[in-house]
């Protein structure tokens, strides 16, 4: 005999304070939730109710599948509606209203009609759903977060920015975790910082956001968020540098959370013609606020200098000693292998030569690509290019992960740490990390216009050239003078250990 199934129906009404909502919007759908089945309506003509019912659950699992529908339907509308009335067989809206969490109250400056970007029923259904159930349970207490940040609770507008901010790095990871393409090479060893993260995600999603600011600098506008966000973390001792004030800082909240609705809704699967259009009426009217205006008008279009004004020459100084090892070690190893006259002695003393140009060049090569906690790493300079460096890597067939752990591990295997089971038929492909180091020089060290390159494979190419008419020129050498070579080369190796020399001018 069957047990007597209760069903428990809760009905939720919300209704703006002034005002009606639109409709008629109708939609109706059922979830499965750890093996329940609820039954979804909602029904909007002036006011939305929202109808959820479920066979043998509790009231607390009913509630809890309304407060996940309530965020989502909140990244459709850009606000929370206020409920109204609350009914699950008897009136409890006053039970409700006291236990309302504060980051379901809008503040005011999300509250407008200009701020909702889908209708319910045109993009809600079990699917959307339970992929939001997902997203929303990896987010964590970022997504919590960035609800505090867009509600009415009484916080400084400048702690609410700050904190939008630093969302943008977990939801960098969430993509990631979604789409691992997606700005991979940031992801090669330690996870990228919050500038790089803001930037990735930027350059993906804020075409239209962040038009304004790309059109100007947008490395330069990502630094000024970053300050902004760090005045949370550091005590205020410097004061050269630029950060959101107040009514900047409202708008910008604004203008991010369209970013982080924009990005959740590519996540959950939702095709961008059904919202494009409202967002970039909206987006319209936010560019015309004075702070706005302002802000973007302040950024220059020169780049911004980096933390460490030394770090991209001192990455450039490595991409010179990686290329010019290379052309030394292919041209040694040219050379050996096509002069039939070498003795034993001579090839044992120009493999070991050759030998160590290629660890030298493997190791400047790491401390570039190689993992993220390097201070030299690629990533840490000009961050807002990276994208265009990805992609260009994509065309070129080149997984930039896979190929830098192949490359560390010959390091790790073979310079840093030998392995005896390790042999040199594992050397990488190394036309793909010099094809690495050139993409880079053009998408991110000279990406921009009327910057001239060092022009590191017409270098490479060159330096090949030139090594080879040295080797020629040395080999046919008469013996005296190959003599007085030594004592030269001697002479210098010893002044250099002894420190009276460092410019080599006594050659």
């Amino acid at each position: 005999m069957r047990g007597r199934v209760r069903i428990l129906q809760l009905t939720m009404t919300l209704q703006p304070q002034e005002g009606f909502l639109g409709g008629p919007h109708d939609t109706f759908f059922s979830v499965a939730i750890n093996n329940k089945i609820f039954d979804i309506r909602i029904n909007q003509i002036g006011k939305r109710d929202i109808t959820i019912s479920s066979e043998n659950c509790s009231s607390e699992e009913t509630f809890s599948v309304y407060y996940a529908l309530d965020t989502l339907l909140m990244l459709f509308d850009g606000q929370f509606y206020p409920v109204v009335e609350v009914f699950d067989g008897t009136d409890t809206t006053d039970d409700w209203e006291k236990q309302i969490l504060p980051s379901h109250t809008s503040a005011d400056f999300m509250i407008t009609t200009a701020n909702k970007l889908l209708d319910f029923d045109t993009a809600l259904n079990t699917s959307v759903f339970q992929k939001w159930l997902e997203l929303s349970n990896k987010l964590d207490l970022v997504h919590k977060m960035v609800l505090y940040c867009l509600s009415a609770v009484q916080m400084p507008k400048d702690i609410q920015c700050a904190y939008m901010i630093e969302a943008f790095k977990g939801l960098c990871d969430l993509i990631h975790d979604q789409k691992p393409t997606f700005a991979e090479s940031l992801y090669n060893g330690k996870e990228p910082n919050l500038k790089a993260a803001f930037l990735a995600v930027c350059n993906q999603y804020g075409a239209d956001v962040f038009s304004e600011e790309k059109s100007r600098s947008i490395d330069r506008f990502a630094q000024i968020l970053i300050d902004s966000r760090n005045r949370i973390a550091h005590i205020k001792h410097k004061n050269n540098k630029q950060i959101l004030n107040g009514e900047e800082c409202v708008w910008y909240v604004v203008k991010l959370s369209l970013l982080y609705r924009v990005v959740l809704f590519d996540l959950l699967g939702i095709p961008c013609n059904l919202y494009e259009q409202r967002l970039k009426n909206y987006l319209q009217e936010v560019n015309k606020q004075d702070a706005i205006r302002k802000l973007v008008n302040s950024l220059s279009n020169k780049r911004v200098a980096p933390e460490d004004p030394k770090l991209e020459q001192d990455i450039y100084d490595l991409l010179y000693t990686f290329v010019y090892s290379m052309a030394i070690y292919r041209s040694l190893y040219t050379y050996i292998m096509g002069n039939k006259g070498l003795g034993d002695n001579q090839k044992h003393f120009w493999c070991a030569v050759s030998d160590n140009c290629l660890q030298q060049a493997v190791v400047d090569w790491c401390k570039v690509f190689g993992p993220w906690d390097e201070r030299t790493h690629y990533s840490k300079v000009h961050a807002s290019f990276i994208n265009d460096f990805d992609k260009a890597l994509s065309d070129e067939g080149i997984n930039l992960m896979e190929y830098s752990k192949r490359m560390k591990n010959f390091r790790d295997t073979f310079i840093s740490h030998r392995d005896k089971l390790e042999r040199r038929k594992q050397i990488p492909q190394l036309d793909t990390a010099l094809k690495i180091c050139a993409v880079y020089e053009e998408k991110v060290l000279c990406g921009e216009p009327n910057r001239i390159p060092f022009g590191l494979m017409g270098f490479y190419n060159s330096s090949i050239a030139k090594i080879m008419e040295y080797l020629n020129d040395i080999m046919q050498l008469p013996n005296e003078e190959l003599l007085l070579l030594r004592e030269l080369l001697n002479k210098a190796l010893h002044s250099m250990e002894s420190g009276a020399s460092e410019n080599g001018s006594e050659l």
